[in-house]
């Protein structure tokens, strides 16, 4: 096996004759992090290695299942009534989070913290306030 290693935010070049069966293992450091805006410094994202977390917030009040959009109408996705309730602008501790498995966790106050890939036709948050 061959080990390459890279910088953040740069790339690996793997120049080679490939076989039938040849694969490729990439390893992350699988940690819990914030991701800054880049136009705020008290606003970050939640990362664990390179997965964006978000917390879910259900579908309570939902007068249907959130809509697929219709490539024969001009935004019709947006013009689903979400019925956004309210919600705390509370600060996300990382040393506050419990590993369940994976990429999941949950808050101090048992509040969903499930990678963003995951959270499908339901409410979410991705940011939060540091």
């Amino acid at each position: 096996a061959l080990v390459f290693e890279g910088e953040p935010g740069s790339y690996i070049t793997v120049s080679r004759k490939w076989k039938d069966g040849d694969m490729i293992s990439i390893t992350y450091p699988m940690s819990l992090e914030y991701e800054y805006t880049p136009d705020r410094d008290d606003m970050a994202a939640l990362k664990y290695g390179p997965i964006v977390l978000a917390e879910r917030l259900g579908t309570e009040g939902f007068a249907d299942l959130q809509p697929y959009s219709d490539p024969h109408k001009h935004n019709d996705y947006y013009t689903y009534e979400y019925n956004i309730p309210e919600i705390d602008d509370e600060k996300l501790d990382i040393s506050e989070l419990k590993h369940l498995e994976g990429p999941h966790f949950t808050s101090g106050k048992g509040l969903a913290i499930d990678p963003l890939y995951d959270i499908h036709r339901e409410r979410y948050r991705v940011y939060w306030s540091k």
